[in-house]
């Protein structure tokens, strides 16, 4: 095997190792939420990859607790994403450092058949950055709330740079129990945001 074949196979190697060290990412933070009392199981997705022999510049993880056809109450999902590089008109906290987002949202959009997780980088977009409390940065709670003629959003997410997660201990101490606790808070709002459009709509 010539030399550079040699260190072709080796990076794949490498390459593949991270890979499955992201998917088993993915999957913890659904079984932590799981393990804490939120049912998110009703359906897992996650992003598609391209057609193209190229480094995807992120990925998401998409677990969600409501049917897609059912149509009451709003959607609700959990989601991890892992963000390398950001695609035009998007945001990202430090452009040349892997972050990892964690969100527990709810979306009065109804999916139908299309892949839900190709929704979380939307949350990235640049002009969405009005849509947080506080402004987007790391290691702190950030609620996001989008009220739109056709459809709204709210969530709450937390950010943190990839390699800060290094253990499952980790990502439940760091990232899922303060995320959930702050879902607990944001959801008494966001009930009264449904009851004060439902009594709007019914005057």
């Amino acid at each position: 095997m010539s030399d550079s074949t040699a260190e072709l196979w080796q990076a794949y190697g490498t390459m593949k190792r991270v890979l499955e060290d992201l998917n088993r990412l993915g999957r913890d933070f659904g079984e932590e939420l799981r393990q804490l009392g939120f049912d998110y199981t009703s359906e897992s997705v996650y992003s598609l990859g391209t057609n193209h022999l190229v480094m995807k510049r992120h990925h998401s993880w998409l677990f969600s607790s409501s049917a897609r056809g059912d149509g009451l109450g709003p959607f609700k999902f959990a989601a991890a994403f892992v963000y390398f590089e950001k695609d035009p008109g998007q945001w990202k906290v430090h452009p040349q450092r892997p972050e990892a987002w964690f969100f527990i949202a709810e979306t009065s959009r109804r999916p139908g058949t299309e892949n839900t997780a190709k929704w979380i980088p939307t949350f990235f977009a640049e002009e969405d950055r009005r849509c947080y409390t506080p402004e987007p940065c790391l290691n702190q709670i950030l609620e996001y709330a989008y009220f739109g003629p056709e459809e709204k959003w709210n969530a709450v997410c937390f950010g943190v740079e990839l390699g800060e997660i290094d253990s499952l201990a980790k990502l439940r101490e760091l990232v899922v129990k303060p995320l959930v606790a702050a879902a607990a808070v944001a959801s008494v709002t966001w009930n009264r945001t449904k009851q004060a459009d439902a009594s709007a709509h019914s005057a």
